[in-house]
C-alpha cells in the first residue's frame, strides 16, 4: 500500500511537469503567433522578436503583398493551432505540425523566389540563417514529445522481457480452471503470449535525448556555416572565407556536432548491448519457454478429453 501511495504521488509530479511543460511551450508558440503577425515591431516592444518573425515569413524575392499576406496569416494561425495542440497535451500533433509550418514557410518562398528569378542580394544568406533558425525550430518543437515518452516508459515501467501476463492473478484462475477436470469449459487457453523485447531500451531524454537535440542543432549550423565560408557568399555583415575564419568556426563547430554525435552512438550502443538489455532476452526465452510448455499441456489435455468423449 505504502508502495502504491509513492506511485501515485511520483505520478501526479510527473503530470504537473509535463502539464507545464505544455503550458510553457503553448506560451512559446503564442510569442512566435505574434512575431509572425509583427505585433511586437508594431507596437515597438520588445521588438527583437521582430527578428524570430521574419525566419517564417522573410521574403527571398518576387514575392507580392497579397502572397506575403497570405503566407503570415496562414503561418500565424498553424502556430496558434500548434500552441493549442500543446495546451491540449497533443504533443506528437502539435510537434508534426511544427515541421510541416517549417517546410512549408521555405518552399513558399523559394517558390515565388525562383519562378521570379529575382533572388534578393542576401536572399542565399537569409535562406541559410532560416534553415538554421527553422532547424532549431523542428528539434525543439519535439522536446515535449520525447520528455512525454520517457515518462511513461518510467511510469509503466515497459520494459523489454517484462512478462506481465504470467504473473497476473486473473490469467492465471483462468488458467486453471480451464485445467480443472471438473471445469465445463475448455475452449479458450487463458495465458497470453510473452511480449518480445524491443531492439533497444527506451530513450533516456536527460541523457541521450539531450545530446540528440545538441547535435541536430549543431549539424545544420555547422553545414551552413560550411558552404557560407566555402563559397564565399557576401553577407550585410561581410564576406568570410576558408583561411581567415576557418580555425575559428568550422572547428569548433565541427568538434561539438562530432562530439555529441559520438555520445548518441555511443549511448545507441549501450541500449541495445547492454547487460541488463542480455538479461530481458533471457527473461524473454525463459517465459516463452514456460508459456510454450503450459500451451502445449493444455492441447494435450484438450486431446485426451476429446478421446474420452469419443470412446463415451
Amino acid at each position: 500500500e505504502t508502495k502504491n501511495i509513492e506511485n501515485n504521488l511520483s505520478n501526479r509530479k510527473m503530470k504537473y511537469a509535463i502539464n507545464w511543460l505544455n503550458r510553457a511551450f503553448f506560451g512559446y508558440y503564442i510569442v512566435l503567433c505574434l512575431s509572425v503577425l509583427g505585433f511586437f515591431s508594431t507596437f515597438g516592444i520588445l521588438e527583437e522578436f521582430d527578428f524570430i518573425g521574419k525566419r517564417f515569413i522573410g521574403d527571398y524575392g518576387g514575392m507580392e503583398e497579397i502572397w506575403s499576406l497570405t503566407l503570415q496569416i496562414e503561418t500565424a494561425i498553424c502556430l496558434f493551432i500548434a500552441g493549442l495542440l500543446y495546451l491540449f497535451g497533443k504533443v506528437k500533433n502539435a510537434a508534426v505540425l511544427s515541421v510541416f509550418i517549417a517546410l512549408f514557410s521555405v518552399i513558399y518562398r523559394f517558390y515565388f523566389a525562383l519562378q521570379s528569378g529575382t533572388m534578393n542580394e542576401f536572399g542565399i544568406v537569409d535562406a541559410l540563417v532560416d534553415f538554421v533558425s527553422l532547424s532549431t525550430f523542428c528539434v525543439t518543437s519535439a522536446v515535449p514529445w520525447f520528455f512525454v515518452s520517457d515518462i511513461e516508459h518510467l511510469d509503466s515501467q515497459d520494459y523489454p522481457g517484462s512478462i506481465p501476463s504470467i504473473h497476473d492473478n486473473q490469467s492465471e484462475e483462468l488458467m486453471f480452471d480451464a485445467l480443472d477436470g471438473d471445469s465445463e469449459d475448455m475452449d479458450q487457453f487463458a495465458v497470453t503470449r510473452p511480449t518480445p523485447p524491443r531492439r533497444r531500451r527506451p530513450m533516456e531524454f536527460f541523457y541521450e535525448g539531450i545530446f540528440l537535440l545538441i547535435g541536430l542543432v549543431l549539424w545544420p549550423i555547422t553545414i551552413s556555416t560550411h558552404f557560407l565560408l566555402a563559397l564565399e557568399i557576401p553577407t550585410r555583415y561581410g564576406t568570410w572565407d576558408m583561411e581567415a575564419n576557418a580555425l575559428t568556426l568550422l572547428v569548433p563547430l565541427y568538434l561539438l556536432s562530432f562530439l555529441a554525435t559520438w555520445v548518441v552512438i555511443r549511448s545507441d550502443r549501450e541500449a541495445r548491448g547492454g547487460a541488463l538489455y542480455a538479461k530481458e532476452k533471457e527473461a524473454y526465452h525463459e517465459f516463452m519457454n514456460q508459456f510454450l510448455a503450459l500451451k502445449k499441456a493444455y492441447y494435450e489435455r484438450q486431446a485426451k478429453r476429446l478421446n474420452l468423449d469419443d470412446s463415451e
